[in-house]
């Protein structure tokens, strides 16, 4: 996003993510209600700012033409780079459908995922929100 079309100073990609991880940690305090009325909102906020999203992008993408025509950026990736009318109702949508999801901190925000590996020898394998590898743990089959 550009400077102009955020209305704000540019910061730097560290400075973002260690606002974010500070925001994720205050989330996490919050309930699971209180976590999905905020995803809510946001999506809310997302559909009615669509006009203001819409222009900045068409402001971004001039600007985009011009690495894409120096050959610094490549068409499909200027492609994924437009945002449409349809798009940003898919963005308000996908909020929604995060706000739908279990809540993930419930088992201490460690076991997001499962697969059933062997259900003859009933083994489940459980990995963590940071894609490493949890546990292989036995489970009652109903299989045996």
């Amino acid at each position: 996003m550009t400077q102009a079309s955020t209305g704000a100073s540019r910061i730097s990609v560290a400075e973002l993510a260690k606002r974010a991880r500070t925001a994720s940690r205050q989330l996490a305090k919050l309930s699971n209600d209180c976590r999905n009325e905020i995803l809510m909102k946001a999506a809310k906020a997302i559909e009615e700012s669509a006009g203001r999203i819409l222009d900045s992008n068409e402001r971004d993408c001039r600007a985009a033409e011009r690495t894409v025509a120096a050959g610094e950026m490549s068409p499909s990736m200027f492609a994924r780079l437009k945002v449409t009318p349809r798009g940003v109702e898919e963005m308000a949508a996908r909020v929604r459908d995060v706000a739908r999801l279990p809540d993930p901190l419930l088992h201490g925000g460690s076991a997001l995922g499962s697969q059933c590996l062997d259900t003859k020898l009933g083994i489940v394998q459980q990995w963590e929100s940071r894609g490493r590898f949890s546990r292989v743990a036995p489970y009652a089959s109903p299989f045996l």
